[in-house]
């Protein structure tokens, strides 16, 4: 288990630097109790969002800038839709002038900026959901074993209404973990949900996220963003930041339980009170940087540590690739320009295939291969520059050979099993070309890595041909793949599909086929502050409004449209078009 799902993956970039120190002193960390039931060994599959979902943020200080002041930009990768998640938005009043986009509903700006300050965020992928087996007492279901004794559960009687079928009564049972929820010989919705577990969720506890953005709509410095992050509990997220004042920083921040290295990772035991969370991380405690060394910070829902901070906050986040390619591309930068950052964000070297693709083509004879379209397609990955490109044929290649070959690793072993990230299975085949999960146990010889490429390949070639038709332009990126954009609640006819688009989820550029960067916004730190951003749609919801969907063709040339701040209501501008004023009755 250790090997195949690491607590601290190979090539990881952390969000915080390996060599930053942490100046506080850890809290006790809990004991892990002893042997457990053999039933609680059962690996609880964390409950995450799609791993499309992701974001990137970062922010450079003056002394890489041509300006001499800060820059910060923020584009997280959410499903595509229209209309959009967000909606753009400037706040005005007298105590608060704020632009960005909000949620619609919300009164506050989410990701923004204001006269001092400019913020974003990215998905921090911190574990805090632990699964705890239940053992009731008796079919009615009215206590649960604990601590030796007997607790009462509280039932909840959910009615749900069918809209031309019968009406459903569910009877929901709680214990002081959390709510049952399913329970055993029912069908769990999802595969990664225990049948009889109860789950312990930080969301289910009261909390004031809305506070946060309150008060950094407000802020005016670093001191203000670290106050209002305080009142901030879950989703965590990476908050990056940066002010007029010339201060970066990046928090990884929320509630997080404090807890022994791997609790949770498996069905914890409901009736055993070490198995509960034994008190919180101090939000002072949470991984962060101010003013690095480096000159940048960023995060890329990463690891947000190297191993040597104190306490454990999870295992399963985002493999490297897009968090090493932003701190390699930043590191190298200098005078860096608004127009930089922009390019970074459209960025689209994909890591992995750099790391993995070498080794590859090394075991693969051109010799052994037909003339025509399988030496065309070798070629064609030999001449590529690892960039995921609309108009290119590789990066289909690639994709389909390495899901090929990752099938062929793992099917004999795990085939109905989660299987181990891609950032573990290249370094097994890189460490160790004949390790045995190479081998295909199902087959009397021994296969390796020798064996498995050729085959992976060839593979490749047949399923890419009965997707796409003979090799040519219809396997390029953005005619194999492509993007759409649906309708948020999927009517056909009201989205934008077939999109060309570069990018995939491992680039910094995570576009993909229903993913992407649902709004990418970049910041100068200058006086006064300057903006640009843009999401793929309009201001509208309206399908057949004019601005329904405004800004989907300049995403996908990756335009940003200059973000402008009024000074207040009464303003004067030649980018204004119209007023709207709304009037109490």
């Amino acid at each position: 288990m250790a090997a195949l799902f690491p607590f601290y993956p190979p090539f990881m970039d952390p969000v915080i630097p390996p060599d930053h120190p942490w100046r506080f002193e850890p809290l006790p960390i809990p004991s892990p109790p002893g042997p457990q039931p053999a039933a609680t060994l059962q690996p609880a599959v964390p409950a995450s969002p799609d791993p499309r979902n992701g974001s990137n943020n970062w922010a450079v200080d003056g002394s890489k800038t041509r300006s001499g002041h800060p820059l910060l930009a923020n584009d997280p990768h959410l499903n595509l839709t229209l209309p959009s998640i967000w909606y753009e938005i400037q706040l005005h009043s007298p105590t608060v002038n704020v632009y960005g986009v909000s949620l619609p509903g919300s009164p506050a700006v989410i990701i923004g900026f204001n006269e001092r300050i400019a913020w974003g965020v990215t998905n921090a992928g911190s574990d805090v959901m632990d699964w705890y087996e239940i053992e009731f007492r008796d079919e009615r279901r009215a206590a649960y074993r604990y601590d030796g004794g007997w607790r009462p559960t509280t039932p909840r009687v959910e009615t749900i209404r069918v809209r031309g079928g019968e009406t459903v009564i569910d009877t929901v049972y709680y214990t002081h973990h959390g709510p049952v929820a399913y329970l055993p010989g029912e069908e769990p919705g999802s595969g990664a949900i225990p049948r009889g577990a109860a789950l312990r969720w930080i969301a289910h506890d009261p909390s004031t996220e809305l506070k946060t953005f309150y008060l950094l709509n407000r802020a005016t410095g670093y001191d203000d963003y670290r106050e209002a992050l305080r009142h901030y509990t879950s989703p965590a997220q990476n908050f990056v930041f940066a002010d007029t004042a010339g201060t970066i920083a990046l928090w990884h921040n929320g509630r997080f339980p404090l807890r022994w290295r791997g609790q949770g990772r498996y069905l914890s035991d409901g009736r055993n009170p070490t198995h509960d969370w034994q008190g919180w991380v101090p939000n002072d405690h949470n991984p962060g940087v101010v003013n690095p060394p480096r000159g940048f910070v960023s995060s890329a829902n990463q690891n947000p540590t190297d191993p040597s901070y104190p306490y454990y906050l999870g295992w399963d986040y985002a493999p490297f690739e897009r968090g090493a390619r932003i701190n390699e591309r930043l590191a190298a930068m200098s005078d860096i320009t608004p127009a930089d950052m922009q390019a970074l964000q459209l960025d689209d070297v994909y890591l992995h295939a750099r790391t993995v693709l070498p080794t590859l083509l090394a075991l693969m004879d051109d010799a052994d291969l037909p003339p025509g379209p399988p030496q065309d397609a070798l070629a064609a990955l030999r001449d590529w520059d690892y960039t995921y490109r609309a108009e290119a044929i590789a990066p289909t290649l690639y994709d389909a050979w390495w899901a090929e070959l990752s099938r062929m690793i793992w099917q004999d072993e795990l085939d109905t099993l989660m299987t181990p990230g891609r950032d573990v299975t290249a370094a097994l085949l890189l460490d160790d070309p004949a390790h045995p999960f190479l081998d295909d146990v199902r087959t009397p010889q021994r296969e390796t890595l020798r064996d498995l490429a050729p085959a992976a390949f060839e593979a490749a070639l047949t399923a890419l041909t009965e997707a796409h038709g003979p090799y040519g332009p219809a396997w390029a990126l953005g005619r194999a793949r492509g993007t759409d954009i649906n309708h948020l609640a999927n009517i056909p006819g009201l989205g934008r599909p077939d999109l060309v688009t570069s990018g995939r989820d491992g680039a910094v550029n995570a576009t993909g086929r229903t993913h992407g960067p649902s709004w990418r916004m970049v910041v100068s730190l200058t006086s006064p502050v300057q903006a640009w951003g843009l999401f793929p749609g309009g201001q509208s919801g309206h399908p057949g409004s004019a601005f329904y969907d405004t800004d989907v063709d300049a995403w996908v040339r990756g335009d940003l449209h200059p973000l402008l701040l009024l000074p207040g209501p009464d303003a004067a501008g030649d980018r204004l078009v119209a007023t709207t004023t709304l009037q109490p009755e």
